[in-house]
């Protein structure tokens, strides 16, 4: 009897070092395809002059929870919600907004597949880089005038919309590939907006890395939008070329030029914009940055406006970045009730 007890024991024993691993496994395969919280929190102080802003001011910039995770092998998701946000409600108060919200196929290195809403793939600067990776306080004009602000209607949203995208690279290198694309379709009518014609957006783009630390990148966007004025629909074409070089701990220089242009003569949309970041990185926590940006409308006389950058980046540790930037503006004659206008800006990132 006690021979059969020890026999059942045994047995017992071996299931349960046999399950052992597999139990392990399943575990470790549940927590992989757990979600993944994060975000960041930007604070700081505002000081604006010119002819129509004078203002000193503490602000909040941006509070944004992410959420990200994996479906299996092949799908993945991600959410991301904007706290502090440009939509207000009837008493003028912030409202809670989706900023990103997309499902991908990661399909084959060369094709991955996007639904959902996202940064439009127009400008390095507006697609690569997001407010937690910019070394600047605010993104340049190519960001706000071209990508971000309608020029019809003057709205600004933050370079998203609603599509779906195809993207994927080619010769593959050791942590990069040389050739890379990014071909969508968009509704065309902004961030969180349902389309209300049957146009739509399409933006594509082409990024060559001839080394790791450079990128040479060219986009271009075209579709229509609803010109109130003369009460019709007209094309509008957007185009950025721009380069990038990137050290870890070193030099970083990026510039783009970008242009916006309707092709109906009778409308007066003919804009040329242009920035150029330059910075050094020292032991991963300091950078000295100095940037040129400047906008003019080609239908308008002495209509540019040129913006001069000096600012500094302090990360004393990586969840903590410091931001300090003081900016001189200096308008054409066009703007005769401008006076030179001048901005400092102090900017906490926290993440978490």
């Amino acid at each position: 009897m006690k021979t059969k007890k020890n026999h059942v024991s045994m047995i017992l024993l071996s299931a349960m070092l046999l399950s052992a691993p597999a139990f392990s496994q399943t575990k470790a395969g549940v927590e992989k395809y757990m979600p993944v919280i994060s975000g960041y929190a930007q604070m700081g102080y505002l000081n604006q002059h010119n002819q129509t802003v004078d203002k000193s001011t503490f602000q909040i910039n941006r509070l944004r929870l992410i959420l990200n995770g994996e479906i299996n092998d092949i799908f993945d998701y991600k959410i991301q919600m904007e706290g502090w946000s440009n939509s207000h409600d009837s008493n003028d108060k912030s409202l809670i907004s989706i900023q990103d919200m997309f499902l991908r196929a990661k399909i084959s290195p060369e094709l991955v597949l996007q639904v959902g809403q996202f940064p439009i793939p127009l400008s390095m600067e507006n697609f690569d880089i997001s407010p937690a990776t910019l070394e600047t306080v605010d993104f340049s004009s190519v960001v706000y005038n071209i990508v971000c602000k309608n020029p019809v209607t003057n709205f600004s949203h933050y370079g998203r919309d609603c599509g779906l995208m195809a993207s994927g690279g080619f010769l593959h290198r050791d942590g990069f590939d040389i050739l890379n694309y990014n071909l969508a379709v968009f509704n065309g009518s902004q961030m969180n907006q349902q389309d209300n014609n049957k146009s739509k957006d399409i933006v594509g783009r082409l990024t060559i890395r001839p080394v790791k630390n450079l990128r040479i990148s060219g986009s271009f966007s075209t579709g229509e939008s609803y010109f109130t004025a003369a009460e019709r629909y007209a094309k509008l074409n957007k185009y950025v070329v721009g380069a990038w070089y990137k050290e870890p701990e070193g030099l970083m220089v990026r510039s783009e030029y970008g242009h916006i242009k309707c092709d109906d003569y009778t409308l007066d949309i003919d804009q040329n914009l242009f920035y150029a970041t330059l910075g050094y990185n020292f032991k991963g926590k300091y950078m000295p940055i100095l940037r040129y940006d400047t906008y003019e409308d080609s239908n308008i006389d002495d209509s540019r406006v040129n913006n001069y950058l000096m600012g500094f980046l302090w990360t004393p540790y990586k969840k903590l970045r410091v931001q300090a930037n003081y900016t001189f503006s200096k308008y054409g004659d066009y703007f005769t009730d401008y006076i030179n206008g001048n901005k400092l800006q102090l900017m906490v990132t926290v993440f978490f």
